[in-house]
């Protein structure tokens, strides 16, 4: 069965009334690309994870509104990415500033501990890149990139022309490659 109809199946079964095999199916299914969607757009496992949760949750609880005009995983990461924004302009307005983070932890994978805070400051770098391009850029960068998204999902989910996402992709990484040779030199 093929990615797109084991989708098609999953939505009639949560359709149905969701029960814990079809959530937890679309966990399974859809639950990485979101976090990889997530970490791009929050910066760290925690705040990821929680936009992950609250995206499933809400998309188990609002289903029937899915008309199937896009693909399963560009619904959710219009909701994943629609709450980010809307957890931005809130705490944007709220004047609290958070300082008490802990460290990341090493990678046990990793054969030297000091390679892990490595490759964690050069993705802390790039994420940090990200965020100095316009808007539109960054958008288009996260849903590739953190969202796997095709030119065409891309496209459709930012209501824009192929071209035009093709071209902000090409300049993007052309303005992240000098970012980031900047703040190496």
């Amino acid at each position: 069965m093929s990615e797109h109809d084991s989708a098609k199946d999953l939505v009639r079964r949560l359709k149905r009334g969701p029960d814990e095999a079809s959530v937890g199916a679309l966990l399974e299914q859809f639950g990485p690309r979101l976090f990889g969607a997530a970490m791009g757009l929050c910066g760290n496992a925690a705040d990821a994870e929680d936009l992950v949760i609250t995206t499933l949750q809400k998309a188990v609880h609002h289903i029937a509104e899915f008309r199937q005009e896009s693909s399963l995983f560009t619904w959710l990461y219009g909701i994943l990415y629609n709450h980010h924004l809307m957890l931005r302009r809130k705490y944007a307005r709220s004047r609290m500033v958070y300082v008490d983070q802990l460290p990341e932890t090493a990678d046990e994978s990793v054969a030297h501990p000091l390679e892990g805070i490595a490759a964690s400051e050069r993705a802390q770098e790039l994420l940090a890149a990200i965020e100095r391009l316009p808007e539109a850029m960054q958008d288009v960068v996260r849903l590739r990139y953190f969202g796997e998204m095709k030119i065409a999902e891309i496209a459709k989910s930012l209501k824009i022309p192929g071209g035009t996402v093709k071209s902000r992709l090409f300049n993007a990484l052309s303005q992240l490659k000098n970012l980031l040779s900047n703040t190496s030199n």
